[in-house]
């Protein structure tokens, strides 16, 4: 019914205009409504429902196409608060803890890290590595020159000076890592640069390196010898042997045989062996601070504590070379 003064076609106009209202507003009973868009097109909203304050919580389209509902997505909302929460919970203070402890009289407090603590602080790090130049100090810039042009390649490195002529390198790109961890031994100013992974809890006022990657020489070795296998085996009874040349692979030098091995520097080095009774000298490639004495690194045979010990004898005496 039109009111007074009103006419027949704007009455029916506002009719219009409640029903479209109504109809946009009802409560959802079968979780299916139609909803009027601005352009005239009618578009469906699935699992709907009215949280009692007049608000309607609508499934996402995406959530639609991968079939959830709506008690589906508030399982989820429940499940993520509750991961955050315990979340928090393993961050909280609880897991980061003091205990009082005494260092003779004088207070010394211990802390106390959870592992997921341990875990977080050490993931920046996981892909640094550890090195030393042995039987020489380097400056910062100096070593940090020198290893951008041994080492970059695809990314960038940084470099952190740590105690005890420790430095820690990390990087961006992981084949750079790779490679300076795997193209070694490396020399800067004919001295070893040792390189090894990080690890968590790396002390350098503590630390020693006792594992070293060197070449050595082999002189005077017959031809029929220049063989991976052999010099492989030869290898392993210095030490443990990591690669041979590639020119003694190609059999390209025959003054002697070169092969990298890892050493253990805090025994004496081997300094001969003998093949059919012959006698044959090993060399060691750059390794300073060599006792001709003991054949021990870490001295010179003028401070040798076995020198009173026993005769002076070179030739039983482990020998160092230049590289």
């Amino acid at each position: 019914m039109a009111l007074l003064g009103q006419s027949e076609e704007l009455h029916a106009k506002n009719k219009e205009e409640e029903d479209l209202k109504e109809r946009s507003t009802r409560k959802i009973k079968d979780g299916v409504e139609d909803v009027l868009m601005k352009d005239g097109e009618l578009s469906q909203r699935h699992g709907g429902q009215e949280d009692g304050q007049g608000v309607v919580n609508i499934v996402s389209y995406k959530d639609m196409v991968m079939g959830k509902n709506l008690e589906e997505l508030e399982d989820e909302a429940e499940t993520d608060g509750e991961d955050e929460d315990q979340e928090m919970t393993i961050m909280g203070k609880k897991n980061m803890r003091v205990e009082e402890h005494f260092d003779g009289m004088y207070p010394c407090p211990k802390f106390i890290f959870s592992a997921y603590e341990e875990s977080k602080i050490h993931r920046p790090w996981k892909k640094g590595i550890i090195v030393k130049l042995m039987g020489r100090r380097i400056g910062y810039k100096v070593l940090e020159t020198r290893l951008k042009q041994l080492w970059v390649r695809k990314g960038i490195i940084n470099i952190i000076d740590l105690s005890n002529d420790y430095f820690i390198v990390t990087f961006t790109n992981d084949d750079d890592r790779n490679a300076a961890i795997t193209n070694g031994p490396w020399f800067i100013y004919d001295h070893y640069l040792t390189v090894k992974e990080w690890k968590p809890n790396f002390h350098p006022e503590s630390d020693s390196i006792e594992k070293v990657a060197v070449w050595v020489r082999i002189s005077g070795l017959p031809m029929e010898y220049y063989d991976p296998k052999i010099l492989t085996f030869m290898g392993n009874s210095l030490g443990k042997t990591i690669k041979v040349d590639k020119n003694t692979l190609m059999q390209g030098r025959g003054n002697y045989a070169r092969v990298c091995i890892e050493i253990d520097i805090s025994k004496p080095l081997l300094p001969h062996f003998k093949i059919n009774e012959r006698k044959y000298r090993v060399e060691y490639e750059g390794l300073h601070l060599l006792c001709f004495k003991c054949g021990r690194f870490g001295h010179y045979k003028e401070g040798c504590r076995e020198q009173q010990l026993q005769p002076d004898n070179n030739k039983h005496s482990a020998i160092c070379i230049n590289a």
